[in-house]
């Protein structure tokens, strides 16, 4: 690239040359640099130079602007400079266009104009190496079907009723193409309704865990509970956005186990208003051989009715209390291991008392839909106190 004028090689005598010379040098290098500007929007963004930044007549190969977003991005980001077409802005790597979330409200940023872009139509690129999010919105370390702050309560009433609260959540439409993200959600969800908001089809079933899902139509976010055979809700089609966020279980009176979740963590929540007024118990009394061993399983999953199912289908662990009367007791997610004695494969869990019951809280990650237990004592027990299961939270 060379310099349109270079002032040493004027003419040193009259005529004197046009001051136009000088603007536009002063043009010519507002082209060349990164022009500051004010951004307004936060998906349609208009650029406007600083104050005294040569204002561009049109859109030149590889000029850059850069600016501070006004508002985190919401969806499909455009920008136009001034007064010229709007164009879609990409990711670094031209064909990722940035999304919601993608853009951060207060953030700066610089972009590039590329004419090759678009299908020759012309397009920004944010400048720079950031690689464009697997799900095409927003930064690599909070990408699509996260949830931020994540928190699933009894409502009121607490038999029929959710509260779901997120901080940021990021939904994924059903063909992972885009995302819609929401901040700030408060959400909640009934079981005595029909469709969106309750139950997404069908008959309320008792004995029986359902999945709870976040849904948008790209317009606001509501909640919906499914079974787990379900691989997305069954809503109408303006339902794109979908994220899996817990799990409940309905018993024997049609009514909610209380409980509260956290991220990924779900713990039992004793209500004097509901079904669940004790922690319950998996299994109890003598069982098994301490020394021998002798594994008794104890089904937790998987099961008919609420014997043998109190965790979802989809949890990674149980969380129990393992009592030990005033005896022995030990735990182990599979009959692999041995005896209380033995000092070369020992039981990972044990409670061991002489005189008064002693109490082990224990988060077991499930090999398989049971786990194992052997006592010496008839008042020994395993009560159930939550459990874990997959959604993507931090």
């Amino acid at each position: 690239m060379a310099i349109r004028t270079i002032f040493n090689n004027l003419p040193k005598s009259p005529p004197l040359q046009s001051l136009s010379v000088f603007d536009q040098e002063f043009a010519d290098f507002g082209n060349w640099i990164v022009q500051p500007c004010t951004a307004v929007g936060s998906n349609n963004i208009v650029l406007t130079p600083e104050t005294y930044v040569p204002l561009q007549t049109g859109y030149a190969y590889l000029n850059c602007y850069s600016f501070v977003q006004q508002a985190t991005s919401t969806g499909p980001v455009f920008i136009n400079y001034g007064s010229l077409p709007q164009l879609p802005c990409y990711y670094s790597n031209g064909t990722t266009q940035i999304g919601s979330g993608g853009f951060v409200g207060g953030q700066a940023y610089i972009v590039q104009y590329n004419p090759a872009l678009n299908g020759n139509t012309g397009g920004f690129v944010q400048y720079g190496p950031t690689a464009a999010p697997a799900g095409g919105g927003v930064p690599t370390l909070f990408t699509a079907g996260m949830a931020v702050g994540l928190a699933i309560s009894p409502g009121t009433p607490v038999n029929t009723q959710l509260s779901i609260t997120a901080l940021m959540t990021l939904l994924p439409n059903v063909t992972g193409s885009s995302n819609v993200l929401r901040t700030n959600g408060s959400y909640l969800l009934n079981t005595g309704t029909l469709g969106v908001g309750g139950l997404d089809t069908g008959s309320l079933a008792a004995n029986t865990w359902y999945n709870v899902w976040l849904i948008d139509n790209g317009s606001f976010s509501t909640a919906v509970m499914s079974l787990p055979a379900n691989a997305s809700p069954q809503v109408p089609a303006q339902w794109i956005y979908q994220l899996i966020v817990g799990s409940v279980f309905i018993d024997a009176s049609m009514n909610i186990w209380p409980f509260n979740q956290r991220g990924q963590l779900a713990r039992w929540k004793l209500t004097s208003a509901s079904d669940l007024t004790a922690l319950p118990t998996i299994a109890s009394g003598t069982a098994g051989n301490l020394t021998t061993p002798l594994w008794i399983a104890a089904q937790v999953q998987g099961g008919t009715g609420i014997l043998g199912q109190w965790v979802p289908p989809s949890a990674t662990s149980i969380i129990v209390m393992l009592s030990s009367g005033s005896g022995g007791s030990m735990l182990a997610p599979s009959n692999l291991y041995g005896g209380i004695t033995n000092a070369s494969n020992p039981p990972p869990y044990t409670c061991l008392v002489q005189t008064y019951a002693s109490n082990l809280e224990i988060d077991l990650v499930l090999e398989s839909n049971s786990i194992y237990w052997a006592n010496n004592n008839s008042t020994a027990q395993i009560r159930a106190l939550g459990y874990r299961i997959p959604v993507a939270c931090c």
